[in-house]
């Protein structure tokens, strides 16, 4: 009993708080969808008179539509209401979002804990009509969440937490026990709001400093080893 004591404390803290769900952001996490959106912004913006919307892009990530649309708006002083800027945004982006393909990683880790059972869930910051859109593009990957949660379920999104907590709750799993994928600073934060555990990824658009309280930074899925979090080994 000593020696599987000390054996117990050399081993890393994350060992010792094993993982029951999966939580996963969406948009930059298992869809590639960050180049058809900035697409969709340049084309936009530029449509409006404004200027180089990469100005703004690492303010944007992860945030709700209202939100982008208010920073925009903000940034290039538009004389628009935000209804009218994301009708025209979100026309365009119906149009062309269901070319975005999974990440890299994103089908063999969701297959692998689907299949052994692992409980898992999205919360994205999409409203309805675009995660319709992404999800009859990808119906069979869709199909292995217990649970998806969107922007038009919560009253507040990302960075608070509700979300993240909506999901816990939906496939009836305590916060504490999920880990969360996040690749953007206000989707880490609202997980780390819940009281969950969050791996980050990085994104180009943003600096390593703003992934403060993640478990791991990885530059993608790929880099995951489950086993490190209690979850079973592929």
């Amino acid at each position: 009993m000593r020696d599987e004591l000390s054996s117990l404390k050399e081993q890393p803290l994350f060992w010792q708080n094993k993982m029951v769900a999966v939580i996963f952001d969406l948009d930059g996490t298992l869809l590639d969808t960050e180049t058809i959106y900035l697409e969709v912004e340049k084309e936009i913006v530029s449509k409006f008179g404004g200027g180089d919307v990469t100005e703004v892009t690492h303010k944007l990530l992860g945030t709700t539509e209202s939100r982008t649309a208010e920073i925009i708006i903000d940034h290039f002083k538009f004389d628009l209401t935000v209804e009218q800027y994301l009708k025209a945004r979100n026309s365009k982006l119906l149009e062309i979002v269901h070319r975005a393909q999974l990440l890299p990683g994103a089908d063999e880790l969701v297959s692998h804990l689907s299949s052994r059972g692992v409980k898992i869930a999205i919360a994205t910051s999409s409203p309805t009509a675009l995660l319709a859109a992404k999800r009859e593009a990808h119906p069979d990957f869709f199909s292995k969440f217990l649970a998806v949660v969107c922007a038009d379920d919560v009253k507040r999104g990302k960075p608070d937490p509700e979300i993240f907590l909506r999901a816990a709750e939906l496939i009836d799993v305590h916060p504490k026990d999920c880990l969360v994928f996040e690749d953007a600073p206000a989707g880490v934060q609202s997980s780390l709001g819940a009281g969950m555990r969050c791996i980050g990824l990085k994104n180009e658009h943003t600096e390593a400093s703003k992934y403060d309280g993640v478990d791991e930074l990885l530059g993608s899925i790929t880099e995951f080893d489950p086993v490190k979090y209690g979850l079973p080994a592929y």
